[in-house]
């Protein structure tokens, strides 16, 4: 009987390598998984992409929001650089965001450090607690509760003024000091979130770290200026990048205290496309004002990004990460 020769694998071989699927195979294969995702890309599309679209398209035509008039090019940005209510709306939000980058985007890090520095845990509980209430509470109430405080009538601030013999003052109806009684809204800026995000950023750094500049004889003050500060810098980039974006994008306050006046002293950059959208209806005017905002938020985003990068890079080379 002819046995029939069967090769047997050699010992050792490789198995055979299995081939990757596509991309429409992988797909398919997900199909129930990316089902699940179509409503919120849906969604997107429509309240988002498509309306960021429709700036972009109707910026460079004069539209009125019903209908399309007519292409008209660059002329509704050469409008606007001429614009001097535009003009000054930049200059009020430039000194903003610089005050905003400044104390009240300090102030949390100080606020966060001082947490992480004591001694109880059960303190640092209670205070991560009693520094996020203010975050839950409505903005248009902190709102209203400004606008009594800054009632030139009845008002708290001036009511303490007369206590002291000073004469009152026109906080919101001045034009030399309704942009500062603007900027001091919130005050003490002691934002619970972003003191949230500093706090993580210090609980993550490695405590062999910490004992090792407390045994080479580093005050506190040293360790958060060299430790704490060059490891945090991611946080420190994304609280940059939020108050940039958060900051161009206000205008419910100015709104609902002064509307922008008096004589424009608050006019803002994001009220000033509300008011030439709903109020002017010149909505294509409207876009270009909204795209001029978004490469202003896109430049100092790229700037913030480049300088805070070219910071750490120079931590680093001198040893301090």
């Amino acid at each position: 009987m002819a046995v029939r020769n069967i090769a047997s694998p050699r010992a050792g071989a490789a198995p055979a390598v299995r081939r990757r699927a596509s991309l429409p195979q992988r797909i398919w294969r997900m199909r129930l998984v990316y089902a699940f995702l179509v409503p919120a890309f849906v969604l997107l599309a429509i309240f988002e992409y498509w309306p960021t679209y429709l700036v972009l398209k109707e910026a460079f035509y004069d539209w009125d929001g019903f209908r399309i008039n007519s292409y008209v090019g660059l002329a509704n940005f050469q409008e606007l650089a001429h614009d001097p209510v535009f003009r000054q709306s930049l200059r009020n939000i430039f000194i903003i965001l610089v005050f905003y980058l400044t104390i009240p985007f300090a102030m949390p890090i100080v606020i966060a450090e001082t947490v992480f520095n004591l001694a109880s845990e059960r303190a640092q509980k209670f205070w991560r607690v009693f520094l996020l209430i203010p975050a839950i509470v409505p903005f248009l109430v902190i709102l209203l509760l400004w606008q009594y405080l800054y009632n030139p009538v009845d008002g708290f601030l001036n009511n303490v003024l007369k206590a002291l013999g000073q004469p009152p003052q026109l906080w919101l109806s001045s034009p030399t000091t309704s942009l500062r009684s603007y900027m001091a809204i919130e005050f003490p800026w002691a934002s619970g979130t972003y003191m949230l995000i500093y706090l993580a950023g210090l609980q993550n750094i490695a405590q062999d770290v910490i004992d090792a500049s407390r045994l080479d004889g580093a005050s506190t003050w040293t360790r958060i200026l060299r430790i704490d500060l060059p490891l945090i810098m991611g946080q420190i980039k994304l609280i940059a990048v939020l108050t940039i974006i958060q900051t161009f994008q206000r205008f419910v306050g100015v709104l609902i205290l002064t509307d922008g006046g008096p004589a424009n002293a608050t006019m803002l950059p994001g009220l000033y496309l509300f008011q030439r959208a709903f109020q002017s209806h010149r909505l294509g005017y409207a876009s270009a004002v909204g795209l001029t905002i978004f490469l202003f938020i896109l430049t100092l985003t790229l700037i913030n990004q480049f300088l805070l990068k070219s910071s750490e890079t120079e931590s680093q080379e001198q040893g301090i990460v």
